[in-house]
Parts: C-alpha cells; sequence; structure tokens
C-alpha cells in the first residue's frame, strides 16, 4: 500500500518562514572572495578585506605554536567565513562534519567577558584555531576508525565544554599579552565567588555545575573562565608541554567520558581533588570575606548597567533580570530602590542610554533581524510611556544627547572593520553626520556630550584604551591628558569642567574610580573590593556607579571615600601557571590576489561527504539498517544530507533527503522522504511519501516564504520577531490563516 502523506502545515510554515538561519550559514547574494594562504582560505566580502588579511597573519602565526602544544597536525588549508552579519561579536569552530571557522568581525565591547582585551584580532583568531587543532586531533583507535567512517570520528570534541572551552581560554592567554586568563572580569568573577563563600557551593558554583554554570550569571561563561582557571592551576613551569595541551592530546586516544581517570594517570588525583586545590589556591591570592554593607539600587545582575541622569534626580538604566528579562529601566538612587520597569527589550545591544536635557526623552540600543539574515542594532526613543525606532539599519548604539537636546551622538559599526562617531538630528533623522572614523580593528565606546565637547574612549587594539575629547566646531580630536592607571574609559564630564572617568591599573589588575579636575589634575574617588568599578555618573544623592557581585554588574551607590586596598600581586595568569606571555614568531599579513569565491574548490569544507554514518535500530517485528552523510561548502550557500535505511519488514527502501541553495539571496528547499508506516497488526507494509518544495525571499526587516507540498500550498511572512502570520490553502478546505501574531 502506498500513501502520501502532509506534515502539518503549521510546522511547516513556522519552520521555513526566516527567523535566523543557523549559525554558520553567510549572508546569501553578495559577492564574496577567498584569499588564498599557506595553511587557510579567507572567505570574505570586499569591505572585509582588511580584517581578513590579519586574520590570516594570526591564524598563520598561531597554527605552528598549537600544533607544537597540542601535537597534531589538521588537514589542511583550513576553511575560515568572514561574515559580517552581527553587530554582536562571536566566533564559531566546527570540526564536524566539516572542518571551518565563522567569525563576526566587530570589535568585542566593554560590556562583555572579551572586554577587557589587548588585541581582539589575535586573541580571537588564537582561541578559534584552538579548538580546530585540539578537537581534529585522533589517536590510537580512534585513528583506524577515522579512516574507516571519516570525520564524524573526533573524540575530543565529546569531551566536557569545561574542557574544551577552558583550552582554548588557556592558549589565547598563553600567546599574548591578553586573553581572558589576564582580564580583571575573571578575576572579579573568582574573587568575589570566594570572598562570598559561595565558590565550591552548590548553590552557586561547584564541579558538576561547570558545564552550564549558574543560572543566569555567570551561566554559559563559566566553562571559559573557570574551566580555564582549573586546567591552568595545573600547569607547571617545568613541563615538558603545557598541561592543558597535554591533557587533550593524551584524551584523543582514550574514551572521552573519562576525564577523571586520565587525570589520575597524569598527576595523581581526580578533577574533584583539582577544584579542591583551585579553591585553595584562589582563597590565598584573596583572603578574608566580602563587605556585606554595600547599597545597591539595582539587584537584576548580568550586565545591568547604561546609565544616565534624569533631571528630576532619577538614573535611567539597562536593567538584566532573571525572572523578568531585560528592560528600560529608572529608579530614585537609593539603598534597596525598587526600580521601575518602562519597556520590555526583546533583543538588547548595548547597554547604554541617554536622557535629554529636559528629562523627557530617553534613547537605548535594541536589537533587530534584517533580511532574516543579519542582526543589527538600530536607536529607539522612548517618551510618554511608548517606544518608537529611531534608526533603521544603521548598526547604531552607545547613544548621547548634546546639550541642546535636539542632536544625538552616538557610535556605529561602519561594517568594514572600522568604527565611528556620528550625529543625528531629532527634528528632523535621516542620514547622520559623521563627526570622527577610528581606523581598522580599534574600538570606541562611552560617549558623552558638554558644550562643544564630545568625549568618548577609544581602544587602539594593542593594550592602549585612552579618553579622547572632540570639539565639535573643529572636529579636531585629541586625547585626554593627566589621567591615571595604563588604561581609561566611561569618560562623565561634570559641570564644573572636571571628569569622571574610569582607570585600570595593570599592577592590582582592577577597575577604579577616578576625577581630573580643571586644573588637569586626577584624584581617586573609589575602589571596590570585586576590583571592577565601571560606568559612574553624579546624581544628587551620590556617585552611581556600575560595580560587580556574585550575581554580575548592578548600580552602586557610593559611599564616601570608599578605598579597599587592591591586591598588587603577579598578573592572574602568572599566578596560576608560573609562566610569562609565550612569544610566537610575526608574521606579515598575505599579500595573495583573492580570487571570486567558489563552492567546490574548497578542500577541508567540501560539498562531498567527509564522513558516512552507520546505524542499526530494532523495530517492532524487524530490524533498520542505513547509513547517513551530508556535505556542504563554507558559506552553505548549498547545504545537503542524505540517509538510506534498509527496512527488514518492508519491500521497498525508505530514505530522507534534503537539499538548499540559498547562493541568490533567496532560499530554496528541497525535501523528499520515503517511509515504511508498518501495521503489526496485519503485518503489512505502507509505503509513505512526503515532497516539499519550498522558497523563502527575504526583504529588508521582511521575510516571505512559499511552500509547496503535494495538493496543499502555504504562504508566510515574518518581520523580526514582531509580527508572524502564515495561510495555507487546500483544495477540499480553502484558504485559512493557520497562524497569527
Amino acid at each position: 500500500m502506498r500513501r502520501r502523506v502532509l506534515l502539518p502545515f503549521f510546522f511547516l510554515v513556522a519552520s521555513t518562514t526566516l527567523a535566523r538561519p543557523s549559525f554558520a550559514a553567510a549572508v546569501g547574494g553578495e559577492e564574496w572572495l577567498t584569499l588564498p594562504t599557506g595553511h587557510f582560505r579567507i572567505h570574505f566580502t570586499a569591505p572585509q578585506e582588511a580584517f581578513a588579511r590579519e586574520f590570516a597573519r594570526h591564524l598563520e602565526r598561531a597554527l605552528p605554536a598549537l600544533e607544537e602544544d597540542l601535537g597534531w597536525r589538521p588537514r589542511t588549508p583550513i576553511d575560515i567565513v568572514v561574515n559580517d552579519r552581527s553587530d554582536s561579536p562571536n566566533g564559531l569552530a566546527v570540526s564536524f562534519p566539516n572542518t571551518h571557522i565563522e567569525v563576526w568581525p566587530v570589535p568585542f565591547p566593554v560590556e562583555t567577558s572579551l572586554g577587557d582585551y589587548t588585541n581582539w584580532v589575535e586573541e580571537l583568531a588564537i582561541h578559534e584555531l584552538t579548538h580546530i587543532v585540539a578537537n581534529d586531533t585522533t589517536r590510537g583507535a580512534w585513528s583506524g576508525l577515522r579512516s574507516i567512517f571519516g570525520s564524524v570520528v573526533k573524540p575530543n570534541g565529546l569531551q566536557p565544554s569545561w574542557l574544551v572551552e577552558g583550552l582554548a581560554v588557556y592558549f589565547e592567554t598563553r600567546f599574548t599579552d591578553g586573553g581572558r586568563g589576564r582580564s580583571p572580569l575573571t578575576e572579579a568573577v573568582l574573587r568575589s565567588a570566594i570572598r562570598n563563600r559561595l565558590f565550591d557551593d552548590p548553590s552557586y558554583l561547584t564541579l558538576d555545575r561547570l558545564n552550564e554554570g549558574p543560572f543566569w550569571w555567570p551561566d554559559g561563561h563559566t566553562p571559559y573562565l573557570v574551566g580555564y582557571a582549573l586546567q591552568a592551576s595545573l600547569a607547571l613551569p617545568t613541563d615538558t608541554a603545557p598541561f592543558p595541551g597535554a591533557f587533550s592530546q593524551k584524551n584523543a586516544a582514550r574514551f572521552p567520558w573519562t576525564p577523571n581517570v586520565l587525570l589520575e594517570e597524569m598527576k595523581g588525583f581526580e578533577w574533584s581533588e583539582a577544584w579542591r586545590n583551585l579553591g585553595e589556591k584562589l582563597r590565598a591570592r584573596w583572603p578574608g570575606d566580602a563587605s556585606k554593607s554595600a547599597c545597591w539600587i539595582s539587584r537584576g545582575g548580568a550586565f545591568t548597567g547604561g546609565q544616565a541622569l534624569s533631571p528630576d534626580g532619577r538614573v535611567y538604566f539597562s536593567l538584566s533580570d532573571a525572572t523578568r528579562g531585560h528592560w528600560l529601566a529608572r529608579v530614585s538612587p537609593g539603598c534597596e530602590a525598587e526600580p521601575e520597569l518602562l519597556f520590555e527589550r526583546d533583543h538588547p545591544g548595548s547597554p547604554q542610554v541617554a536622557v535629554s536635557p529636559d528629562g523627557g526623552s530617553v534613547v537605548f540600543t535594541e536589537g533587530d533581524v534584517y533580511r532574516t539574515e543579519r542582526y543589527f542594532w538600530d536607536l529607539w526613543l522612548w517618551r510618554n510611556g511608548s517606544a518608537v525606532r529611531l534608526t533603521s539599519g544603521l548598526r547604531a548604539f552607545d547613544p548621547a544627547f548634546l546639550p541642546d537636546g535636539r542632536r544625538l551622538v552616538f557610535l556605529r559599526n561602519l561594517g568594514d572593520g572600522r568604527q565611528s562617531l556620528d550625529a543625528l538630528s531629532l527634528d528632523a533623522p535621516g542620514q547622520p553626520e559623521n563627526l570622527f572614523t577610528a581606523k581598522p580593528f580599534e574600538r570606541l565606546s562611552h560617549p558623552s556630550a558638554q558644550g562643544n565637547s564630545v568625549f568618548f574612549t577609544r581602544h587602539f587594539n594593542d593594550g592602549r584604551e585612552e579618553i579622547w575629547r572632540l570639539d565639535l566646531p573643529s572636529r579636531k580630536a585629541e586625547r585626554v591628558t593627566g589621567l591615571q592607571g595604563d588604561r581609561q574609559r566611561n569618560p562623565q564630564p561634570l559641570g564644573d569642567d572636571a571628569l569622571l572617568y574610569s582607570s585600570w591599573s595593570r599592577k592590582s589588575n582592577t577597575w577604579s574610580l577616578w576625577r581630573r579636575d580643571r586644573s588637569g589634575a586626577s584624584h581617586l574617588v573609589a575602589r571596590s573590593e570585586s576590583g571592577y568599578l565601571g560606568r559612574a555618573v553624579a546624581t544628587p544623592s551620590g556617585i552611581v556607579a556600575v560595580d560587580y557581585h556574585p550575581g554580575g554588574f548592578d548600580l552602586r551607590l557610593l559611599r564616601a571615600e570608599e578605598f579597599p586596598s587592591p591586591e598588587t600581586t603577579d598578573d592572574f595568569h602568572r599566578y596560576l601557571t608560573g609562566e610569562d606571555p609565550v612569544r610566537i614568531e610575526e608574521r606579515a599579513a598575505p599579500t595573495e590576489a583573492p580570487s571570486p569565491y567558489s563552492p567546490t574548490s574548497t578542500a577541508a569544507t567540501s560539498l562531498w561527504p567527509q564522513y558516512w554514518l552507520p546505524h542499526l535500530t530494532s523495530a517492532l517485528d524487524g530490524t533498520l539498517l542505513g547509513a547517513t552523510t551530508s556535505g556542504n561548502d563554507p558559506l552553505r550557500y548549498h547545504n545537503w544530507a542524505a540517509s538510506l535505511q534498509y527496512d527488514t519488514r518492508a519491500p521497498f527502501p525508505t530514505w530522507n533527503a534534503f537539499y538548499s541553495n540559498r547562493s541568490t539571496g533567496n532560499v530554496l528547499r528541497l525535501h523528499t522522504r520515503q517511509w515504511n508506516n508498518w501495521f503489526s497488526s496485519t503485518r503489512e507494509s505502507n509505503r509513505e511519501e512526503m515532497h516539499l518544495v519550498d522558497l523563502s525571499i527575504p526583504a529588508d526587516r521582511w521575510a516571505f516564504s512559499f511552500v509547496v507540498a503535494e495538493t496543499t500550498c502555504a504562504f508566510g511572512a515574518k518581520a523580526g520577531d514582531r509580527y508572524d502570520v502564515a495561510f495555507r490553502f487546500t483544495p477540499a478546505a480553502g484558504g485559512e490563516v493557520i497562524r497569527e501574531r
């Protein structure tokens, strides 16, 4: 018996009306280029050529050092996709089914666990390449299995995430002057856990919670920061190979879910003892308990902050809350004050908000989906209880009002590796006016205005972070002098020509708050027990600053003369490992000319199958025997998968196959499936089929989807996450709306 069936169309249109595609899918319909180097193929669009060459330089520098420390040479060339599709930076290293790296090339914002970098391009390259080399490693019996089944056999990728990510953080720190192993935020996370007696507390942080971390905070940051500290604490300066790399090498020849057995062979104890030893080492670095007298005016945690002062004395800010989500909020400064929630933010961008001089308008950053594949930041205006969009696709963030209250200054990602400081009129919003453009790979942050001056932070991507002043009439920008510390950020001008700012000390690895007076002299305002004081504003009630606690960042009202003594010790990585940065050989950026991208000319990431996965399944009254494989090019312009199966109960084969094509900017999907619907009562096989054609067409913030399957067709339309409708038609039922939001 043969029967054709249709999947429920609610499911079909839900799955084919695009919101955000898979992580490693490139934006379609653009002209892509390929830059070949000795060991890599870098795929990028023309505006990203400078980043592609710089990223390739760091990859070529790091590969020999990683191969030596990890004892493995991956198959090359390795495909790298530079995909400028988001204002939230990230990277992804994929070892199965095909080996490649994808990066979103914008500088790490300050308000992230990556914000205290030295060179973000270098650290990102080393981190992702560590994953490729380590997770590609196969030894012993696994090598024999890999020669048969292909890339599906890679045991290191099956380790707990705190081993995988902690290893990559270790090497991003070992081979640079920065890395999260030297980040003041890493120290703040662990220092606060130790001094609040939450390290190894079941309510917060234990060894068996390292994979996912405590809910809300540190959450997904835990395997990176704490996994790094745990592995680094076992490294010794006398090791022939650094311990984290040696552990990864040996694990590649073993059953991947037995890390205790391997550690006992290498060190003579299990990970539980290593965890206890780490706790003792951290308590020796940060003795004593945390004070309980801090005056908190928000308790949301995570990355709450970005505050701005209103003329009525209230503070507007971005609130992150575990139970209520992300909000634009305001609060009257006072201990244990209850913030008022103003507007729920579906996709919060950078936390900085701006309040107009009359207090009637608030501008903030919100993310949205464009052409179904891009996630960009824009400015929104909140006034009289409602919010409206100010910009569309401008990639704008960190707003600040100019004194006239009619114009804004803000920052932009320009899409070519640069950021700019721009101005926009609220009376007639249109094309912004450029005020200052940074050099490639530099980061701009935290603009603020007073009179004819705009202050902002400039990170040069070489360890220097400085406060600059732009004179609006002349458009001349210059560094603000007379500031304390090795780095400065968060400038807030005061009414007496003074400047409030945050300062970082390399010696203590802490951020403190300083005030520069009109004479040019700087004076210490406050330090924090956490070691991480961030953005601050002066209010009639006192200074409201972002500070860290075990739940993340929140607003705190500083008391007069808070000067806890900073620790003056080695940098954290040296304290754990005893090693200084390992210098790797410098390389010049590649000079080869790029060529047009070809989806069929790649080696590691290929349209051709790299593996086959057999499967044997016991079914009612029979057995299913089959195999699965798949393929895709680096940009996922062409993506396919196929499964063929033999059912001992059926006189026909069963299969499931799909193909998608996104090379034109639209997305075409073909899907066919045949399976056996077995009736056990009559012991009869029933052949069933499903065939589907789906076309999705993006248009600005909208996506339109058309689905045809057998005798039924459907149409869907979606605008980001804010509007969603689906309609279907069948000869029997006619037309009907099956979803609307």
